[in-house]
């Protein structure tokens, strides 16, 4: 992963649930979530160690709902909650964090919340952190602007994979992660459904652009292939405007229909022209090797690109392949541009 100073906080101000009812569900979801964080994702994970105190549903404290039986929360989930969040280490047992003002403004509000007011320091300090919050709502925002030491920072909420994945994707710009190693190695935890050839960290250096002004589109553009591209791929299947062509022994379907709709979201995509496609030392270059589970090699032919600028900068890819590297979308080669 890449070696950007970042931790997941728990935020005893994102804990408060008015629907007692619902409780035993967003608190196991809550816990699963967290846990996965640590022990899947191997992220950092720190709590404020007066989190046991903050009131979670009204009439009862974390601490009520972790280490006394209640009706709110079931056994299973007591036990899961009290484990995951017991394993957490205590951000106000570090070095000068007894430092910090609790107070911060959030959304017009003047509040109280260490953690929040944590976050909102280590930023200043450089160092990156997202509250980790339940989600009470189908539409938990993943951001909210914190004002502290009159200085007003957007601060992340991360509740499931999509605002982990928004967090991560945003560390590219809040850490100004730069060309190389350290942009692809965060590159699989922005992007999970995409698989990034291994040549690509020294790719990164090869666009026309200055890499730190082409970095928010080329984040862009790999969210949209990461988050739509397959979706939009497969309703365009079968379409009367589909062609079909052949590339030696791959085949690849492309339509109209897949580039109008990518640029309905801000991308310009498309495949080869027929000039290009006819000049074979041009299509060897756009051709790459990647290995399966069990080490065999697949020749792959990355025709299909996106264009970061209207005249150069591609990133290209090849659609995918059931049964190859859990069919995801490849991303095979960053460059200026290639022999057309």
């Amino acid at each position: 992963m890449a070696d950007v100073v970042r931790r997941l906080i728990l935020d005893e101000s994102g804990l408060l649930l008015q629907d007692a009812e619902a409780a035993s569900r967003i608190l196991k979801d809550f816990a699963v979530f967290v846990e996965n964080c640590r022990s899947v994702k191997r992220e950092r994970i720190s709590k404020w160690s007066g989190i046991y105190e903050a009131t979670v549903v009204p009439g009862f404290s974390l601490c009520d709902l972790i280490y006394s039986e209640t009706d709110i929360v079931d056994n299973e989930v007591r036990h899961l909650l009290r484990e995951v969040i017991d394993r957490c280490s205590n951000w106000d047992d570090e070095p000068g964090a007894e430092n910090v003002d609790p107070n911060v403004e959030v959304a017009g509000q003047c509040l109280t919340a260490y953690t929040l007011a944590f976050i909102h320091h280590e930023r200043l300090q450089g160092r990156l952190a997202a509250a980790v919050v339940l989600r009470r709502t189908p539409v938990e925002p993943i951001r909210i602007a914190v004002r502290a030491t009159d200085v007003t920072l957007w601060v992340h909420r991360v509740f499931d994979e999509r605002s982990l994945r928004e967090f991560y994707r945003a560390m590219f710009e809040l850490a100004e992660v730069e060309a190389g190693d350290d942009f692809m190695s965060l590159c699989p935890f922005a992007f999970p459904d995409l698989y990034f050839h291994p040549e690509l960290a020294q790719q990164l250096r090869c666009f026309e652009t200055k890499f730190r002004d082409l970095r928010p589109d080329l984040v862009y553009h790999l969210a949209v292939l990461n988050d739509r591209f397959k979706e939009i791929h497969a309703d365009c299947q079968g379409m009367p405007d589909e062609v079909s062509k052949r590339i030696g022994a791959e085949r690849v379907d492309i339509c109209e229909e897949v580039s109008s709709r990518m640029s309905s979201v801000r991308v310009d995509m498309s495949g080869e022209s027929p000039k290009t496609r006819r000049n074979q030392k041009a299509m060897k270059e756009r051709n790459v090797t990647v290995l399966d589970e069990n080490g065999a090699r697949h020749q792959l032919s990355c025709e299909l690109h996106t264009k970061l600028r209207p005249s150069c900068d591609r990133v290209h890819f090849h659609a995918g392949r059931q049964g190859l590297l859990d069919g995801r979308v490849i991303v095979g080669i960053f460059a200026a541009h290639l022999t057309i």
